[in-house]
């Protein structure tokens, strides 16, 4: 075990086989600047006790793990295929720039500053799983194919921007406020979230190059209630088993995927999970929708799989049912009522009854009722179908009474025929009268279907026209107030 009791200078020095310094220890500072290791550098459990610089410096593989770095560590490196720091120990701060391959930061424990300065060249895999950070950091800017903060544990507030393919804040812990900006594609599933975590969504700053969505892929399992979102692409964000969904903050620019219209639904925000849902169920536009949501996942994969990273992408696929999906939409639309967003509110709202109402562990009778719901008035929220059904229920009505609703003979009283002279004796006589008109009929249905339960007419039934009475007088009032409610619904969105 070498021990180095002054300043280890090895500024320019070429190693034509290679270095091994594991487990040496580093008394003052170490100077490795523009250094060449013509194979790999290990620097393995070695101890730095002042800070150690590889400023322009040259390797294959550096490797730092279980290092113990006390100092400052200037990692500015010429070229380099890998930079493994595994299971190290920063006290002091720690920068990481120039023409890396893959960088490997996994189960650091990290007590300064570290930053990365990666804009200039893109790497293939920056690895910070399982990380340890104990200070408060600004980790600057990182561009890879693969950028993975799995399991990373935050203890104090941090920043970030990644200008990378694949972002995974899978099982990622904060527990202090956070901001993460990036482009490409970001899982956050199974993630803690703390303390307030903004996730922003960037734009390529390169020129001539077109804008990259930034697009959310997972939140599955993910505690959520202190995550912010702007400016995130949520097409093919599956939400899963996530929780505290209602404390979830979405700004407007937050794209959520919209259902194709038809006769019988119009156009609406929904999220994932219900595209993947009734995909399973049925065709037609959901599981083209659908198709589009596999599509991204695999084009991502595809474009960090272009240099071996695709290694890295551990996204588990997730299976959801109804029920679920109506729960998320439940939490989703009480979070957006609460801060007066009423168009998302509705639309969140419908998804939710949706579901409900294809849930096939609710009973029949729930279904059967939310079926009709939906087909006379869209749950509330499309006025046009409550006054189609009302329309129809009054020409339907009108039809019954003309035809059989009116009672068609008149009773009165005649003389008798015969008797003796000081008696004079009547009997009952019925005689046809005139129908009412379908005209009539009509404005009966009318005026019955806005009385209530308190029949307005005094006009003679038959046993069809009392049924048909006393229907127009418990559903014309359930329409209005339909009509009514989708009217306001609309007004307010």
């Amino acid at each position: 075990m070498a021990e180095f009791t002054g300043v280890a200078g090895f500024n320019f020095v070429t190693f034509d086989g290679g270095a091994s310094f594991g487990q040496a220890i580093f008394r003052d500072r170490a100077d490795f600047g523009g250094a060449v290791f013509a194979g790999d550098a290990t620097f393995r459990r070695a101890t730095f006790d002042n800070r150690v610089f590889l400023k322009q410096a040259r390797a294959g593989t550096l490797d730092f793990s279980e290092a113990h770095l006390k100092g400052h560590g200037g990692f500015n490196l010429w070229s380099c295929s890998t930079l493994t720091a595994t299971g190290a120990v920063f006290e002091g701060d720690v920068t990481v720039r120039g023409e890396l391959d893959q960088i490997e930061f996994s189960r650091t424990a990290i007590h300064g500053q570290l930053e990365f300065e990666l804009e200039a060249y893109k790497a293939r895999i920056v690895s910070l799983a399982g990380a340890q950070v104990h200070s408060r950091v600004n980790l600057g800017i990182v561009r890879s194919e693969v950028f993975s903060l799995r399991g990373a544990v935050f203890n104090e507030s941090f920043r970030v921007r990644s200008e990378s393919d694949w972002t995974s804040g899978v099982d990622l812990v904060t527990l202090r406020p956070g901001v993460v900006e990036f482009e490409g594609a970001l899982s956050l599933a199974g993630a803690s979230i703390g303390a307030t975590l903004s996730v922003k969504g960037v734009r390529s700053a390169s020129p001539g190059d077109a804008p990259m969505v930034s697009q959310l892929l997972s939140l599955d399992g993910a505690d959520v209630r202190h995550l912010d979102l702007s400016e995130v692409d949520m097409t093919a964000c599956v939400f899963g088993r996530a929780h505290g969904v209602d404390e979830l903050s979405a700004s407007g620019s937050v794209k959520w995927p919209r259902s194709s219209g038809s006769r019988l639904s119009a156009s609406r925000s929904v999220i994932a999970d219900e595209v993947l849902v009734r995909s399973a169920t049925g065709g037609g536009s959901w599981a083209a929708m659908a198709k589009e949501i596999r599509d991204v996942e695999r084009s991502w994969i595809g474009r960090i799989g272009e240099r071996g990273a695709s290694g890295a992408w551990q996204m588990e696929p997730v299976v959801v049912a109804a029920g679920d999906v109506s729960a998320s939409y439940r939490s989703l639309r009480h979070g957006l009522e609460a801060r007066a967003d009423e168009p998302g509110a509705a639309d969140f709202y419908y998804g939710e009854t949706e579901m409900r109402r294809l849930d096939r562990r609710r009973p029949f009778s729930e279904r059967l009722i939310l079926t009709a719901y939906w087909l006379v008035s869209g749950y509330g929220l499309r006025a046009s179908r409550a006054l189609i059904s009302l329309i129809l229920l009054l020409v339907l009505s009108s039809l019954l009474m003309h035809f059989a609703g009116f009672e068609t003979q008149s009773t009165g009283l005649a003389v008798a025929a015969g008797g003796d002279q000081d008696s004079v004796a009547f009997e009952r006589e019925s005689t046809p009268a005139p129908a009412p008109g379908l005209a009539d009929a009509l404005w009966f249905s009318i005026s019955e279907s806005t009385s209530l339960l308190r029949s307005g007419s005094e006009v003679a039934l038959t046993n069809v026209g009392r049924i048909v009475d006393l229907g127009l007088r418990l559903l014309g009032p359930v329409l209005l107030a339909l009509i009514a409610l989708a009217v306001r619904a609309r007004v307010k969105r």
